[in-house]
């Protein structure tokens, strides 16, 4: 299982450190089992390959957003 925290979010929605695509294909490529992603999505979609991402995920069912979990 790999647990990814994406510690991105600000109001120029700017990757900064995250932004090097080969830490995402490193952190996707070895996940055996299970990828859990945290991080948010409104920066991080401002990438097309973090966007292809979330966009899989969600395909899949496996996206939850945070507000879900406060409702």
């Amino acid at each position: 299982v790999i647990l990814a925290t994406f510690v991105r979010s600000n109001d120029a929605q700017e990757l900064g450190f995250v932004a090097d695509v080969r830490r995402l294909n490193v952190t996707v490529t070895r996940a055996r089992d299970r990828f859990v992603g945290i991080g948010d999505t409104a920066t991080l979609s401002n990438s097309p390959a973090y966007r292809r991402v979330i966009d899989a995920v969600a395909e899949l069912g496996g996206y939850r957003s945070g507000w879900d979990l406060i409702e």
